[in-house]
């Protein structure tokens, strides 16, 4: 029989790998524009070459096996390469084109960004960009596996595949929405947050990137019950707004909302704590023209500001 790497279907993977994002066969198809029987012999023929069961799944029930963790990891960097392969066959030194694709975490609202982005469309109208919001963790993965091509996150890495340098800070104060009894209150202090309900993020955040959030809290006695938890900065300015708690947003990401009368920052007027916003990038990957420019626009953003 011949080895499996010389018949292969690279479009099996690709299949593959969407219904793992998915995480649903008929979310796939959707998404590759195909039926479901056509997502789920493909995914029968991927497993009969690889003969392993990929993934476990019933009416109630999907489940990534070890196996099928493993393929997905390497599917991922397999496509990601040939996808680079093709766009740096594609470009020349005159014309840099192609897919930048960037991770960016919530709320990451920073001046340098945006003006880095104007910059590469200015000079490079030709790259086609791919922008998603995740979760730190998430984007670090990502770049690892060299399926973002660099990623915008609060968490700083040493590692010796990822890179990374400082894009800028952003500071986090304390808001709480009209609706909340704070909200018309004069000359308040911290003594007056002692008891309040809060808008809280998850265990990994507050473990991880925004832990300084959860230090304050501890250290000035801010220990009421968390009355609503979220993993998104959009979806916590919802609720602070609606006046389920007070929380800690970037200033940058809540003025929108304070300007409009719609939240008011609370003590202390210094903030809460000063996060760091980096720009991370796979160094062991050979960067397409496009994911070079685009770091080198950034970086001389970020250093020159």
């Amino acid at each position: 029989m011949r080895p499996v790497n010389e018949y292969l279907d690279l479009n099996l993977l690709r299949t593959f790998v969407t219904i793992v994002n998915e995480k649903s066969i008929s979310e796939a198809a959707n998404k590759l524009y195909v039926t479901q029987p056509a997502v789920s012999s493909s995914l029968k023929r991927l497993e009969m070459h690889l003969e392993s069961s990929l993934i476990e799944r019933s009416s109630r029930h999907f489940h990534v096996t070890e196996a099928g963790l493993k393929v997905y990891e390497e599917a991922i960097q397999i496509l990601s390469r040939v996808s680079r392969l093709c766009m740096n066959i594609g470009n020349d030194k005159d014309k840099i084109e192609g897919i930048l694709k960037i991770g960016i975490v919530s709320g990451a609202r920073i001046n340098i960004f945006d003006k880095s982005l104007e910059h590469i469309h200015t000079m490079h109208p030709n790259i086609t960009c791919e922008l998603k919001e995740l979760l730190s963790q998430d984007i670090i993965r990502s770049v690892a596996f060299e399926s973002l091509s660099l990623g915008i996150t609060t968490l700083p890495l040493k590692s010796q595949s990822i890179k990374s340098f400082l894009l800028g800070t952003q500071r986090y104060r304390l808001y709480c929405g009209k609706a909340h009894p704070l909200y018309e209150r004069n000359d308040l202090s911290l003594n007056d947050l002692t008891d309040c309900e809060w808008v809280s993020y998850t265990n990994s955040q507050l473990n991880g990137s925004l832990f300084e959030i959860e230090k304050f809290r501890i250290k000035h006695s801010l220990l009421g019950k968390n009355a609503a938890i979220t993993q998104s900065l959009n979806e916590a300015r919802r609720l602070i707004k609606c006046g389920w708690g007070i929380g800690c947003l970037p200033e940058s990401f809540a003025r929108d909302e304070e300007i409009k009368l719609n939240l008011r920052a609370l003590p202390p007027s210094e903030g809460v704590a000063n996060i760091d916003l980096y720009v991370i990038w796979n160094s062991q990957t050979v960067l397409t023209g496009a994911e070079q420019a685009a770091i080198d626009i950034i970086k001389e953003h970020a250093f020159f500001h």
